[in-house]
């Protein structure tokens, strides 16, 4: 019996390892699309399809509250010198408050490649269909979308199918 269950275990930890954590959109190799975004000032807003053009650009929509979001965030910060050619929005439903307070606890003002927004009418949700955080859109410098990921991400999986 112990040993079934052993078996049972060591198949599903296998199962685990060596897939990326892709979620299939029907919209990969399409442009990005217009996502009216409120900056942290409340006044600011910004539109994803014309915004930081030139570079590779992932969306990342977030939970403050989410631990793996909390680990994607940090995975990000640790390694942002080698992040630097790839601009980060981290988006979020949540009150600007909140975010805020996201943004003061990580101090991602610090990093010129990360910015925080606020997405109040859950477009990025709506159009990936996306079951939960934290849901990453990577798109290219050509702002074409690569790939989309959800869960607990390594920051290294990210900048190697933006880059590539």
């Amino acid at each position: 019996m112990k040993l079934i269950i052993a078996t049972i275990v060591i198949l599903c930890l296998c199962g685990c390892f060596g897939k990326r954590p892709t979620l299939e959109t029907g919209h990969e190799g399409k442009t990005m699309p217009s996502m009216k975004l409120l900056m942290l000032d409340s006044t600011t807003a910004i539109d994803t399809k014309t915004w930081m053009k030139g570079k590779p650009v992932v969306l990342i929509d977030f939970s403050p509250f989410c631990p793996y979001c909390r680990a994607v965030t940090q995975k990000i910060i640790d390694e942002n010198k080698d992040l630097s050619d790839i601009q980060f929005v981290f988006l979020s439903q949540f009150p600007i408050t909140t975010l805020k307070n996201y943004t003061t606890e990580y101090k991602l003002k610090s990093y010129s490649n990360i910015t925080v927004a606020w997405d109040n009418d859950g477009s990025f949700g709506k159009y990936f269909n996306s079951p939960g955080v934290p849901c990453i859109a990577i798109y290219n410098k050509d702002r074409l979308l690569k790939q989309v990921l959800m869960g607990k991400v390594n920051a290294g999986l990210i900048k190697d199918i933006a880059l590539e």
